[in-house]
C-alpha cells in the first residue's frame, strides 16, 4: 500500500470511527453531556519502556490519553516508526472497557482504532493501548510518532485531538570500550590508592562496575570513572583489577586484568653508628641499616627532632658536624620511606657531644704514695690547653724546674730529702694569662743522709768498708747510696764528698 492509499485507508478508518461513535450514541450507550461547541483539547502521549535497546531486545510503547475532562468514547491513532530499526510485534490492550479494532500493520505504520461503551472515558491519564517492538539493526535515532490521530468526544462525536509527542528509540549494538588507567600494571601502591578507568561509548555509559580479584567492589555511575581504593582492607601482595562498562542500551565490555601489588608494610630502619651512649666530637658519621621488600626512596636524618639531611639511595650515611651542637646529650633519629610511600617509625640513639675538651694536667709518674730516692723522673700529661708557654714543677709549693717542650718531663733530685720524709709535687701549666695546676702527688723519700751508711752520725771508714764490701752488688743495700741499682764509683764519689772523719 502506497502513501496515498495509506492516507485513504486512514480516512476510511476515521469515517469508521465516527460511525462507531454514532452507533454507540443511537444505541443509548453514549451519555450526551453537551452539544454546544467546546474548545477542550485532548492529548495523546507516547511513553517508551526503554529509549536504548539492542537487536532482538523488546521495547513497549504506551499510548496514554489525557481527555481534558471530556468524555471520550473513541480513539484512532496511526503510529509511525522506522521499519529498518524496529520490528512491530503486536498490540497489548489494557484491562479497561476499550474495544479494539486493529488493522494489519504496514511497513512503518500501525493503525489502531479503539472505542468504549458506557458513557466514555474522562481520565486524565488513561492507557489506550501498548505497542510492542523489538530491535533490528543499529540506528542512531529511530523516532516513533503519531500521524493523523483522532480523539472523539462522546457528547457530539467531534474530534478534539490536539497534540502528541515524538519519542526516540535507539537500537545500539556498539559495545563501549574500557581499560584500566590507574594503577599501572605491575606498580606497587599503598594506603589510599587512586583507581581510574578510560571509558568511551558511541552514545552514553550507564555504569562501570569495578572488580578486584574478581570481586565487585564499586559501581561508578558518572564521570570521572575513578575512586580511592583503601588498600589497607586488602592483603599485601599481588592483586588483579578489572572493570565492566555497560552502556544505556545494555551493551557491555570487560577490560583486561591489570595486575598490581599492595605494600602497606613500612621499612625497618636502624642506626648502626654511632652507638647509643657514645661520646662524639667534630664530624660524626651516621650510618643506617634499612630493610624493606620494595626500594627505599629516602632516609631522613634528625638531631633532637630537627632535620639535618636526607639520603635517597644506599649507603644510607650522613656526616653531621656536631660543632654547632652544645656539649651534652643529643638524640639522633632517622625515618625511612619506601617506594609505595610507607614511612618507618623513627629509630633513635642518644649520644653525648664533647667538643669542648676539658683541661687536664696530671703528673703521670711518680704516682702518689710512691717511695723515691735519688734522681726521680717526673712525667706530666696535659690536654685541653692550647698554646702552652711552659710547665713548672713545684716541690712543696716551690718551683724547682720548668720545661717548655713537649713532652713535658723533669728529673727531680730527691736526695735533698731525708729518708722517710715526704714531698708534694705539683705540675703547673702556664698558657698566656692562664694557669692550670695538677693535683698534688705525695711521695716518700728513702735517701741516706750524707752517705752515712751505718747511720752513726758520721761518714767515715766504717761507711767506706760497707760500700767496698758490697762493690758491684745489685742487691738492695744501703751501700747503693744513689739508688741506681748497683754499688759503684758514683756511690763512692758521693760518700767521699761527704766524708767527715
Amino acid at each position: 500500500m502506497n502513501l496515498h492509499q495509506e492516507q485513504a485507508h486512514s480516512g476510511f478508518n476515521r469515517t469508521r470511527l465516527v460511525v462507531l461513535a454514532a452507533v454507540f450514541a443511537v444505541a443509548g450507550l453514549l451519555l450526551l453531556i453537551s452539544t454546544s461547541a467546546n474548545t477542550t483539547i485532548a492529548t495523546l502521549t507516547l511513553q517508551a519502556s526503554e529509549t536504548h535497546i539492542v537487536t532482538e531486545q523488546e521495547v513497549t510503547v504506551d499510548v496514554v490519553l489525557d481527555t481534558g475532562g471530556e468524555a471520550v468514547n473513541a480513539v484512532e491513532t496511526n503510529v509511525q516508526y522506522d521499519p529498518l530499526a524496529l520490528e512491530f510485534v503486536g498490540v497489548v490492550p489494557d484491562s479497561n472497557a476499550w474495544d479494539v479494532a486493529l488493522d494489519s500493520p504496514e511497513s512503518g505504520l500501525v493503525n489502531v482504532v479503539r472505542g468504549t461503551t458506557g458513557g466514555g472515558v474522562t481520565s486524565s491519564n488513561s492507557l489506550v493501548f501498548t505497542l510492542r517492538f523489538k530491535g533490528l539493526t543499529s540506528s542512531i535515532d529511530s523516532s516513533v510518532s503519531l500521524q493523523d490521530s483522532a480523539v472523539v468526544r462522546a457528547s457530539d462525536s467531534s474530534d478534539i485531538f490536539g497534540t502528541s509527542n515524538v519519542i526516540s528509540v535507539v537500537v545500539d549494538n556498539t559495545a563501549p570500550s574500557v581499560s584500566v588507567a590507574q594503577p599501572f600494571a605491575n606498580s606497587v601502591v599503598s594506603g589510599s590508592a587512586n583507581v581510574a578507568f578510560n571509558v568511551d561509548d558511541n552514545i552514553e555509559i550507564d555504569r562501570v562496575e569495578v572488580f578486584v580479584d574478581d570481586t565487585s567492589v564499586r559501581i561508578l555511575s558518572s564521570e570521572p570513572y575513578s575512586f580511592s581504593l583503601d588498600t589497607t582492607e586488602l592483603s599485601d601482595g599481588s592483586h588483579s583489577l578489572s572493570a565492566v562498562a555497560i552502556d544505556i542500551a545494555g551493551n557491555r565490555t570487560q577490560s583486561t586484568d591489570t595486575v598490581f601489588s599492595i605494600d602497606n608494610t613500612a621499612p625497618q630502619a636502624t642506626i648502626v653508628s654511632p652507638a647509643a651512649g657514645e661520646e662524639v666530637a667534630g664530624t660524626v658519621d651516621i650510618a643506617v641499616d634499612v630493610s624493606d621488600d620494595n626500594p627505599v626512596t629516602e632516609v631522613v636524618f634528625f638531631v633532637d627532632g630537627e632535620q639535618i639531611g636526607a639520603v635517597q639511595s644506599a649507603p644510607y650515611e650522613l656526616a653531621w658536624d656536631s660543632a654547632g651542637a652544645t656539649d651534652g646529650s643529643h638524640t639522633i633519629s632517622v625515618r625511612a620511606t619506601d617506594a609505595p610511600g610507607n614511612v618507618s617509625t623513627d629509630s633513635s640513639v642518644v649520644i653525648t657531644v664533647v667538643n669542648v675538651v676539658p683541661v687536664q694536667v696530671e703528673i703521670v709518674t711518680p704516682q702518689s704514695g710512691a717511695t723515691v730516692n735519688g734522681d726521680v723522673d717526673v712525667a706530666v700529661f696535659t690536654s685541653g690547653v692550647e698554646s702552652i708557654d711552659y710547665v713548672a714543677l713545684l716541690q712543696d709549693g716551690v718551683v724547682v724546674a720548668t720545661d717548655n717542650t713537649f713532652p713535658y718531663a723533669f728529673v727531680w733530685d730527691s736526695t735533698t730529702l731525708s729518708t722517710g720524709s715526704t714531698a708534694e709535687l705539683v705540675a703547673r701549666v702556664h698558657a698566656g694569662n692562664e694557669e692550670y695546676a695538677s693535683d698534688a702527688v705525695s711521695v716518700v723519700a728513702e735517701n741516706y743522709i750524707n752517705s752515712d751508711i751505718d747511720e752513726d752520725g758520721t761518714v767515715g771508714l766504717i761507711d767506706l768498708s760497707i760500700l767496698i764490701s758490697n762493690w758491684k752488688s745489685t742487691d738492695t743495700t744501703r751501700a747503693d747510696i744513689n739508688r741506681d741499682g748497683v754499688v759503684n764509683v758514683f756511690d763512692l764519689s758521693r760518700l767521699l764528698a761527704l766524708w767527715t772523719l
